[in-house]
């Protein structure tokens, strides 16, 4: 994905990818309603991305829905994950394009926010709008 193509373009495609590479996990959980006499449905969700130096990564996306009431209980799951390859740009700034081929199929971008940090190993960032943290 090189845009600038530049004499130094290897390395910064080598700062982007050692900025990036690691696990990355953001969590969080709502009410979704009050259904009345001690009842309660909420929703989760786990999202994590995992990068790795032979530049493959790893998504997962979990959500859970639970409605919860003197009367009984209910817990819907779902999950979404995907693998393939990522290639960092070689263009800086506090927001890059990472491209995305997942599993074989048509490659598509996704964008990391800094967050204004101009760390090394940042311990925070935002992947398509959502904030997550390093672990």
């Amino acid at each position: 994905m090189l845009g600038s193509n530049s004499d130094n373009s290897a390395r910064i495609v080598r700062t982007n990818a050692e900025r990036l590479i690691g696990t990355w996990r953001a969590s969080g959980a709502s009410s979704l309603a009050d259904l009345g006499y001690g009842g309660t449905a909420l929703s989760s969700r786990i999202e994590e991305w995992n990068f790795f130096d032979d530049l493959t990564y790893t998504y997962r996306l979990e959500k859970q829905i639970s409605l919860m009431s003197p009367y009984g209980s209910m817990v819907r799951p779902s999950s979404t994950s995907e693998r393939g390859l990522w290639v960092p740009p070689d263009r800086t700034g506090p927001q890059i394009n990472i491209l995305l081929l997942c599993n074989g199929t048509d490659g598509r971008k996704a964008m990391v926010d800094w967050l204004d940090s101009d760390d090394d190993r940042p311990m925070q960032c935002q992947i398509n709008g959502t904030r997550l943290l390093r672990f």
